[in-house]
């Protein structure tokens, strides 16, 4: 007899493999289906292939290196210096890693680009060459995703025994003791966060399409949705895939081994008192480059609050249909992530590292690349032929990039959650389903509301994927403003961009501050 617990992991996996695992699998097999076998060759060894893959590797290892130059030393800091309203602090810092990241580029193009402030101010396009070349992509991309070295570095400093610095200062000076015991128990959260971005910022799309710079992401879009070759995309596409695949497996293998204890260090241990003036000159300038100004810039393009009232008057429908959507694929990838989640968490360390891997890999996966997998596998005769003409497209799109990531969340909350309560309840005679909703749930809804806003959050911002999938008659908010980037006033965009901006925002600010305020800082 099949128990509660083995249906809902069957669906669940199911819906896993469905939406995010087998149409990448279906892509990798094209060439070999159509007998292209030479696209396979051509995916590492074709010299204008190598010269994209070194372009793209430049700016992705440009952008992590100063992502993590910024991100590292800002979470040690939140960890150890005297910070006033520290949660407030972190949420602001954090804010840049939901902000769609062709807001953020579009925004620096309103700062530094043709038209921009900048060089209308001073008569110099010099700022603007530099805005519309690698260095642009990888400033841009370096702001967007420092928070993911800085969450972890702060996280990783939390998590030091302080013991061990405790005994080492008392026979050395707290410089040598950072350097010989505190750095080398960080580095490999720093180096699996920087890794991590590298990722990301190699499967990015929007920022080197705005930015005018030829990467894999952008190639891969070229070839399918202008010349729909699948055949060429999927060789475009191998070198991301296996980036993305040993990513994910350097990053579970780094994370792993990080010193863990129940002994926060941000109460002992190598303290830096002193740096208060200067951390605080630090979190000022970086909340101003990375928040503060490409809001501002925005605003000041936009005008008025009239232009943006008049925006939303033309896109209301957009907005609505996003708001929908993202929801719809929020609240499902909870519900699936709730199954499988539990699941990972109560697995072996083994097999636990290997689920890891597999959904970073599967997170860090190129928007394009999905989308042009999603229509290889869903665009056929047949039932999966008349989804694939529905919104409930991009609703799939939204869940296979980012299904994974609320698994790894509801993942890590639940193994907060200790064993002895669900077997106490299994000893009462209770079922899985009865012990999942009335011990599990209770004790991970603020991880599970979280899991959420990411995900509604992540997902009403996405281009890569949703741009190719979205039926014709459909277009969500985030595709509705890239079209008019090229087609509509500067002041329209802008207005538009801003209102994303503060609708991906608000709500993750508010599940943040919920959480943070709700215990001790």
């Amino acid at each position: 007899m099949i128990s509660g617990r083995g249906v809902a992991f069957a669906a669940a996996a199911a819906t896993l493999v469905g939406v995010a695992v087998a149409p990448l699998v279906e892509l990798v097999a094209v060439p070999a289906s159509t007998g292209r076998w030479a696209d396979y060759q051509a995916a590492f060894l074709d010299g204008r292939q190598i010269r994209l893959l070194i372009n793209s590797a430049r700016i992705a290892g440009g952008a992590a290196l100063l992502a993590t130059a910024i991100g590292a030393p800002l979470g040690f800091l939140l960890a150890r210096a005297p910070i006033r309203a520290r949660s407030a602090v972190r949420l602001g810092l954090a804010v840049p890693v939901v902000i769609p990241t062709y807001a953020l580029a579009l925004a620096w193009v309103f700062v530094a680009g043709g038209a921009g402030v900048v060089t209308r101010g001073f008569g110099s396009d010099a700022l603007a060459r530099l805005t519309y070349s690698p260095i642009g992509v990888v400033v841009v991309l370096a702001l967007a995703l420092y928070p993911v070295s800085m969450l972890a570095t702060e996280a990783a400093a939390r998590r030091i025994e302080s013991r061990l610095e405790e005994a080492a200062l008392l026979v050395a000076p707290a410089t040598r003791v950072l350097a010989r015991i505190t750095v080398p128990l960080l580095w490999p959260s720093i180096a699996s966060s920087a890794l991590l971005t590298f990722v990301l910022a190699l499967s990015d799309y929007a920022v080197p399409n705005l930015l005018r710079q030829r990467v894999f992401t952008t190639e891969v879009f070229t070839a399918f949705a202008a010349l729909y070759d699948v055949s060429r995309a999927t060789a475009l596409a191998l070198p991301l895939l296996a980036a993305a695949a040993i990513g994910g497996y350097l990053v579970a293998s780094f994370g792993a081994s990080i010193l863990d204890t129940g002994r926060a260090s941000g109460v002992t241990g190598v303290r830096l008192g002193r740096l208060g003036p200067i951390a605080a000159a630090v979190i000022a300038l970086v909340i101003g480059a990375g928040v503060a100004l490409p809001l501002a810039s925005l605003a000041v393009e936009a005008g008025s609050v009239a232009a943006i009232r008049q925006g939303l008057d033309r896109s209301g429908a957009a907005v609505v249909e996003s708001l929908m959507l993202s929801s719809v694929a929020a609240t499902l990838s909870v519900a699936v992530s709730l199954v499988l989640g539990h699941r990972r968490a109560r697995a072996t360390r083994r097999m636990a590292r290997a689920v890891d891997a597999s959904l970073i890999a599967l997170f860090a996966m190129p928007g394009t690349i999905v989308g042009v997998a999603l229509i290889a596998f869903w665009n056929r005769p047949g039932w999966s032929g008349g989804v694939y003409g529905t919104s409930a497209m991009i609703v799939i799109a939204y869940m296979a990039r980012f299904l994974p990531a609320a698994i790894l969340v509801v993942g890590a909350g639940v193994r907060r959650v200790p064993r002895s309560t669900e077997e106490a309840a299994a000893l009462s005679g209770a079922g899985w389903m009865r012990t999942m909703w009335h011990i599990v749930v209770p004790q991970i809804r603020g991880t599970l509301a979280v899991g959420w806003v990411l995900v509604f959050v992540l997902a009403f911002g996405e281009v890569g994927a949703s741009i190719l999938v979205a039926p014709p008659g459909h277009a969500p908010y985030s595709i509705h403003v890239l079209t008019l980037i090229a087609n509509a006033p500067s002041a329209q965009v802008a207005a538009l961009a801003l209102v994303q901006t503060a609708v991906v925002v608000c709500p993750f600010a508010i599940a943040i501050a919920v959480r943070s305020f709700a215990r001790l800082d």
